[in-house]
């Protein structure tokens, strides 16, 4: 297979749903060919989910302020939780 660009690849998609599609299609991590695509889903400005190359998710979650304070597995099982603590210093 010779080299093709990202834009032959996603002729005639019509919408996100067909274009995750297709580059599920096109990745093959598993035999080494292909594409490798992280796709990255984001609710806002925040990044709300990571799809790796080998099908792997990770769900993240936020506080009101923007921090990361929750990272779920592709069930959105607790896999890690961020706590924030300010004090002032030298209390």
């Amino acid at each position: 297979m010779g080299q093709r660009r990202s834009s032959d690849i996603m002729k005639n998609v019509d919408n996100e749903d067909a274009m995750y599609q297709k580059l599920r299609e096109e990745q093959k991590p598993e035999t080494g060919t292909g594409y490798l695509v992280t796709i990255l889903n984001y609710k806002g400005p925040m990044v709300s989910s990571i799809e790796s190359p080998t099908g792997n998710i990770t769900h993240l979650g936020y506080d009101c302020l923007g921090r990361l304070v929750r990272i779920g597995d592709r069930f959105d099982r607790v896999a890690k939780l961020f706590n924030y603590n300010y004090g002032i210093i030298g209390e």
